[in-house]
């Protein structure tokens, strides 16, 4: 169901990797740490690291938007603003929160830190099947605006 949603957003071809990566992606179904930061590991290989961070800062350079080294959520975040699809002051939360989650949590399973994202999961949303269901849609969203941004009409 998550991996449709995704490709039904991505609207493209995918590479073999990338299929197979989607058919991984699952609904996390228990109260495990584990099993949550894994959905959201294979949920950052197949969103996040698809973005092409050369493509992104051209685009940047034809709205004439200074740059330095950032990362590619926030040239994102800074080709949306130029192009009028973000505001300012918001930011792409479902797709940072999926990366912070991949980092912190899967990387640094026993850290302070890492309890602290999964008890915020849990108390903001109930389980972490809610709280998974809940960032892809507003990773849907995400990407809905990124597609408008690379492909105006």
């Amino acid at each position: 169901m998550v991996g449709e949603l995704l490709f039904y957003q991505l609207g493209k071809v995918l590479t073999y990797s990338e299929f197979r990566l989607l058919n991984h992606i699952t609904t996390p179904h228990t109260m495990s740490q584990d099993e949550w930061s894994q959905a959201f590991m294979n949920l950052s290989q197949l969103v996040i690291e698809g973005f092409v961070t050369k493509a992104i800062k051209h685009e940047l350079d034809s709205e004439s938007v200074a740059y330095n080294t950032e990362g590619s959520l926030i040239l994102l975040e800074m080709l949306l603003v130029a192009k009028s699809l973000l505001p300012k002051h918001e930011k792409l939360e479902g797709l940072k929160a999926t990366n912070l989650i991949r980092t912190k949590v899967r990387a640094h399973t026993g850290s302070t830190q890492a309890k602290k994202l999964a008890d915020d999961a849990l108390r903001s949303h109930g389980t972490f099947t809610n709280h998974f269901r809940y960032v892809c849609g507003t990773i849907a969203k995400e990407l809905h605006l990124i597609e408008q941004a690379l492909n105006p009409p």
